[in-house]
């Protein structure tokens, strides 16, 4: 992985981090991220005009691609509702490039090499270790919930992953699949948030978040449309395993901002994790 490709990844996961923390700490995180959604769609529609059209055998993937994300969102938002956030987002995000650098090998041959599985495990290592604090607390159903709706949020994000790498790399373009991917998924949000309630009540506070919402959906069209591009440079795996480095950056937010804790776990797992991006630098 080339230095420039390595810096622009490690920018995307801090934007990451950003908005995952601003989801995180929101009193209805379903709504903030459907108005990201559909407010990141508002502002890709006039950019359609200028970027290039995507090819016939991109559509395809772009469908897919809109159906998980629109899945993704919804399960995403209800593991941030019901579960520890402790557990939720760094056992999702950190299962997420395991399954992605399987998938990538699997499916489209691409073979990390050496350093970068090292890399993959160690991220996936610090990232599991960092639910332990978690693991400790939680008891019961909700921790089998908890636990359920992370997995599936990884395996959707490793698929999302897959299909957009792939259609990027068809469509030619990273900034034109991230401006349809906007407008589409947007448009799917929109029109679902509205018939699934009556009168479009279910659309109040996704627009009363608006200022937020349209923030947050800039900065995480960003830094997807950084990793889009970083696909069309390096292997799919490891440009998803080196964005969950996103965890640590979250970890740096929680401590200095938030004032967190800084658990022995939050340490390790931290360490582990910058120990994987150094071994994905260097594959």
């Amino acid at each position: 992985m080339t230095t420039a490709v390595f810096l622009a990844v490690l920018v995307a996961a801090a934007l990451h981090a950003t908005w995952s923390a601003a989801i995180k700490r929101d009193t209805d995180p379903h709504a903030l991220t459907m108005s990201m959604a559909v407010l990141s769609g508002v502002a890709a529609l006039p950019l359609v005009a200028f970027v290039a059209p995507l090819p016939a055998e991109a559509w395809p993937w772009m469908a897919a691609s809109v159906a998980v994300h629109v899945v993704y969102l919804r399960v995403m938002a209800q593991s941030y509702r019901l579960g520890d956030l402790g557990l939720v987002y760094p056992l999702a995000r950190g299962v997420a490039p395991l399954l992605t650098a399987i998938g990538g090998a699997v499916l489209l041959a691409e073979w990390p090499g050496t350093a970068g599985w090292i890399g993959i495990l160690m991220v996936t290592l610090g990232a599991l270790i960092l639910t332990v604090p978690a693991w400790a607390r939680g008891t019961g159903a909700g921790l089998q919930t908890a636990v359920g709706l992370a997995l599936a949020t990884a395996c959707l994000i490793s698929i999302y992953t897959l299909i957009d790498g792939t259609g990027t790399r068809i469509a030619g373009s990273a900034l034109s699949w991230i401006v349809w991917l906007n407008l589409l998924c947007g448009a799917a949000n929109l029109a679902i948030e509205a018939a699934r309630g009556p009168g479009g009540t279910r659309l109040v506070p996704i627009f009363a978040r608006w200022r937020l919402g349209l923030a947050g959906g800039l900065v995480s069209s960003a830094a997807y449309g950084i990793v889009l591009w970083a696909t069309t440079q390096a292997p799919i795996a490891m440009v998803a395993a080196l964005r969950e480095t996103s965890i640590a950056f979250a970890l740096v937010i929680a401590v200095l901002f938030l004032r967190e804790g800084a658990h022995w776990s939050r340490v390790a797992g931290a360490g582990a994790i910058v120990v994987g991006a150094v071994a994905l630098r260097l594959a």
